[in-house]
C-alpha cells in the first residue's frame, strides 16, 4: 500500500522537482519510481528476519546488495555499455532479486494465511500510525539534503556532491551494524541492563567509526579520484565535511 502511495506520488512530483532536466530523464525517473515498493519489501523483510533472530540471513542481504550491484556495473562496464540507465538498472536489479529471494524465504518459514488477516491489519496499522511520524523524520533528515541538491544545484555540482556523499556514507555501515544487534537485545532487558550495553556500544561505535573516518579524510583525493576519476576531485572537500558530519 505504501509502495503504491509513494508511487503514484513520485510520478506526480518527478516532473516539478526535475524541471530543469532533458524531458528523457524525467520519463525515465517517473517509470523507475515502480521500484518503490522493493525498496520498501527490503527493510521490511530484513525487519521481519531480525525479529525471529535470523541475523545471519540479515547480514547476508546487507551484504549481498551493494555487492550484486557492484557486479552488475562491473559487468555493463567490460561490455562497454556503462550508461546512465544501465547503471540504474544494475541498483534496481539487485534490490528485486533480493527481495524476491527474501519473500520466499519468509514465506517458507513463516507460512503466511489470510486467518485473522483484519485483525492483525488493524493492529499494524494501530502501531504504525504512531510510529510512522518517527520514519518519516528520519527519512527526510537522511533524503532532503539530496532532493535540495538535485532540484537547487546544476547537474555537475549535484554529481560532486553525491560522490562525496556516496563516499562518506561507508562509514555509517559500522552504526548501522551495531544498531541492527543491540536494539533487539536492550529492549529485552532490563533498564539498568540495556543501558549499560547501549553506552558500550556507543563507545566501540565511536572508536571504529573513528578508526575509518582519519583514513578516509587523510586520503579523500585519491579515493575519489579512485572511485569517480580526475573529474570529481572537486568533491574531496565536500567528502571532508561529510565525514566530520557522519
Amino acid at each position: 500500500g505504501l509502495g503504491a502511495i509513494a508511487t503514484v506520488l513520485g510520478i506526480a512530483v518527478i516532473p516539478i522537482w526535475l524541471d530543469d532536466h532533458p524531458p528523457r530523464t524525467v520519463a525515465l525517473a517517473q517509470i523507475l519510481m515502480v521500484t518503490c515498493v522493493f525498496s520498501l519489501l527490503i527493510p521490511i523483510s530484513t525487519s521481519a528476519f531480525e525479529a525471529m533472530g535470523d541475523f545471519t540471513t540479515a547480514n547476508i542481504v546487507r551484504f549481498l546488495n551493494p555487492t550484486l550491484t557492484l557486479l552488475a556495473l562491473l559487468g555493463f562496464a567490460a561490455l562497454d555499455i556503462f550508461t546512465p540507465l544501465t547503471a540504474t538498472l544494475s541498483y534496481i536489479g539487485a534490490g528485486v532479486v533480493l527481495a524476491s529471494w527474501m519473500l520466499v524465504r519468509l514465506w517458507r518459514r513463516c507460512r503466511p494465511t489470510l486467518e485473522r488477516f483484519t485483525r492483525s491489519d488493524r493492529e499494524l496499522l494501530h502501531f504504525g500510525l504512531r510510529a510512522y511520524g518517527i520514519d518519516i523524520l528520519n527519512t527526510l533528515a537522511l533524503q532532503l539534503d539530496q532532493v535540495l541538491v538535485v532540484a537547487l544545484l546544476h547537474p555537475a555540482q549535484a554529481g560532486a556532491y553525491f560522490a562525496a556523499l556516496s563516499a562518506a556514507r561507508v562509514l555509517s555501515v559500522v552504526q548501522m551494524s551495531v544498531v541492527t544487534v543491540v536494539f533487539p537485545k536492550a529492549s529485552s532487558r532490563p533498564r539498568d541492563e540495556a543501558l549499560a550495553l547501549v553506552a558500550m556500544a556507543a563507545r566501540w561505535t565511536f572508536a571504529g567509526t573513528l578508526a575509518l573516518a582519519v583514513p578516509v579524510f587523510a586520503f579523500g583525493p585519491f579515493l575519489i579520484e579512485l572511485l569517480y576519476g580526475e573529474a570529481f576531485l572537486d568533491a574531496v572537500p565536500l567528502l571532508r565535511l561529510l565525514v566530520i558530519e557522519v
